[in-house]
Formats: C-alpha cells, structure tokens, sequence
C-alpha cells in the first residue's frame, strides 16, 4: 500500500515538473520571438521596451542625512553622534551601533511564523546600518520583528529616561501606515509577556535619517499583541534582558485589532543605533553603560529548559516553519482559484526561475516526501496513542455517569 502511494506521489511530481518545463519554455520562446522582431523594427523595440521596464533602486544614497522631527524628538540635529553628545539638553549613549558589522550578530528574527503565519524577514548588514528587510503578509499572522540574543548579564539602564534608535524606512515614505514597536523584558526568560512601547515616527523622503527617542514611561506590560490588565509599570532597576522591534498590523495593546490602512508587502528599515537617552545631560557621568554582552545561539540552545530541548526537535517534525509557510501559501493560491497541482506547478515553476529546473524538480520530490513522512507518523501517532486515549477517556465518563445515575439502596424501616 506505501509503496503504491509513493508512486503516485512520484508519477503526480513528474507530470508537474513536465507541464512546468512545457509552460516555462514556451514563454521562453515566445520571448525571443518577441526580442528578435524588436531589433527588426524600431517601433515594435519602442514597445518592447514600454511592456518591460527597467527600474533601478539604490537605497544607499550617500546623500547628507537629515533628521525629522517627531512625537519623540523634540529639535532637529545632525548626523554627527558627537554633536549629538554634546548637546546641552539630552545625552545618548549607544549600547548598539550596527556601523560596526558584528553587531548584527547579536540579533535574530521573530516573524509571524511561530502562528501559523507566512511573513518572513531578515537583518543583515548594510552601507554603515543594519538592514532589516522582509515582507510582511495579513494571512495567518501579520507582523515581522528581530530582537537581541540573551544577554549574559542583565543591562543596567542606570538612571537614563528611556531608549533611542536612529533609522530610516528607506523603502518608501509611508511609515504611518505600519505599526512599529519597540520591546524589552526584565527577566530572563523567553515567554510571552514582555514590555512594549510604540515608535512614532513619519519621514518625508527614504533618505531621511529620524532620531527617536522611546521614554521608559511610554512601555506597557503585554502579552502578545495584547495589554495585561493591572500589568506592573516598566522596573529597570534590576536590568533588562532583552531588546527587539516589531513592525505589525495590530495597533499597540489594541487587543489584535488591524490597522485600517495597514500596507503589506515588502518593507526595508535601516538602523544605524540603538541606546540609552538622557534628558539631563549634566548627568553624563553618572551615565555610563557599555555594550551587553550576549549569549551564543549554541550557548542559548544548552540553557534551555529540559522539556523543551526534548519537545523541541519533535515540534520541528509536525510544525516546522517551512511547512506553516507551505500550508498558508496552498491556501491563499487554491482560495485564488488554482487546483492543488496548479499550485505545485507555480511553486515549481518560481524556484526554477531562481535555481534551475533540476534543482526546483529535486526540491519538489523533497516536500512531498517530508510531507508524506510527517502524515504518515502524524496517523501512527493518532491510531497508537490518540485514539486509545480517547476511547479510555469516554469510557471512564461512562463508568462515572452510570455510577453517578444509580439510585441509592433504601434504608429498613425500624
């Protein structure tokens, strides 16, 4: 019986592979056709050209940058961190300054994956920045973020009045229309509840550098995107242990309703710091924190608890993130109308175009044998374990139903 299966399984991927090379070849052809009568003649060219532009985007302008003012900022200022320390009303110290290219070391993602959702981002280095790019999608989940590795020492804020962070969305100027918070926890734990705060901030022009400062008394105790009820104010005086961003459609602490004009899709952050503000300056001595130091990924991974590192690697079997994204991604194509071997076909189709058809025909054979292997142990589990557990449970509500419906032996009468 498996091996029957796993021939149709095989004969269903070559009959996808074969209609994908035919359909990829033919536009292929069809587009040398094309080219072939642009040289030909000027006017059909003219019109080739107009169907197919090309467009050339450079993100890393090396034009000045300029600082707007926003709800957090309160003057404009240079581009200069010493001016910046200098300055007569506030002192900014950096903890985090991704000019230096290890920095980005320090950091890993947190997209909407770990809910089923589809979004996917990345941090890397840029020009003098970090570059925090990705696209961000409404189905299943809706946000992307990254946040520092455990830090080995807790971070001592001392007596500073919040945090700062100098970015620019450099890729488009609508900044307004996504959420964007910043997070940090006191304890030293991974779980839900952590404190956030929103960053405000508007910029006419993707070239334009904002410097914004994030107050200690703008952070709420949450719990996902939700507010805890009588959550305790932000406490630093025994260090923080973590810092992060999000960018997400749910309003802050609107309890996971959208933004009406949220804009999906692509999105590009530069970052250049992160740090500590004070608005006294004349306190600059007292206020003295260097970068934390934090936990490798194989040193996280050790101190994890026991339950975890057992689960862990089982949960990867049957929620993986790759297959949550290939789940959502088969259901937003079928709910466009394309069967489901449509839909193989196009994702065969868009991994040719970037790895060859070899490789895209080898990646293919690989899903469906991992998502054969993953229901087939998905069945044996429910038949060995679920289903008797079940069947034992009913049972033993039946017992106690019965026992509980028997009526009682009368008492002799004296």
């Amino acid at each position: 019986m498996l091996v029957r299966f796993l021939k149709i399984i095989l004969l269903q991927a070559l009959i996808v592979a074969a209609w994908g090379w035919v359909s990829q070849h033919r536009r292929l052809l069809s587009t040398l056709s094309m080219r072939k009568r642009s040289r030909s003649c000027p006017a059909s060219r003219s019109r080739y050209k107009a169907y197919s532009p090309e467009v050339s985007m450079n993100f890393e302008s090396s034009s000045p940058a300029v600082f707007s003012e926003n709800a957090y900022t309160r003057r404009n200022v240079t581009s200069n961190m010493t001016d910046i320390n200098n300055s007569s009303t506030s002192y900014f110290q950096p903890i985090f300054d991704f000019t230096t290219l290890s920095t980005i070391d320090k950091l890993e993602r947190l997209d909407d994956a770990i809910m089923g959702g589809i979004s996917t981002s990345s941090v890397r280095n840029g020009a003098g920045c970090a570059r925090w790019t990705g696209v961000c999608r409404t189905d299943g989940g809706g946000f992307c973020g990254f946040r520092t590795n455990p830090f080995t020492k807790p971070l001592m804020a001392g007596s500073a009045d919040g945090f700062y962070t100098m970015i620019r969305l450099a890729s488009d100027n609508e900044a307004k229309r996504r959420v964007w918070k910043f997070s940090t926890r006191v304890k030293p734990d991974r779980g839900e509840q952590l404190y956030q705060a929103p960053v405000i901030f508007d910029q006419a022009t993707p070239e334009e550098w904002s410097l914004i400062k994030i107050p200690f008394d703008a952070f709420r105790l949450v719990r996902g995107p939700k507010f805890v009820s009588e959550g305790p104010a932000l406490n630093t005086t025994g260090g923080l242990y973590q810092i992060g961003m999000t960018m997400s459609q749910f309003e802050f602490g609107g309890d996971l309703k959208a933004m009406d004009n949220f804009r999906d899709g692509f999105f590009e952050l530069h970052i250049k710091e992160i740090g500590l503000y004070k608005d006294d300056a004349q306190v600059a001595s007292l206020f003295d924190v260097s970068s934390p130091q934090v936990l490798a990924k194989e040193e996280a991974a050790k101190k994890r608890p026991l339950l975890l590192k057992v689960f862990k690697p089982v949960s990867k079997i049957f929620f993986s993130e790759s297959s949550q994204r290939r789940k959502q991604a088969m259901k937003i194509l079928t709910k466009r109308g394309l069967t489901r071997t449509g839909a193989m076909r196009f994702g065969l189709q868009s991994r040719a175009a970037g790895m060859g058809w070899p490789k895209s025909i080898a990646k293919l054979f690989y899903v469906l044998m991992a998502d054969l292997f993953r229901t087939s142990l998905q069945l044996t589990l429910k038949v060995s374990l679920l289903y008797p557990f079940r069947i034992v449970k009913r049972s033993m509500w039946s017992m106690i139903s019965v026992l509980r419906s028997k009526p009682s032996r009368p008492q002799p009468k004296h």
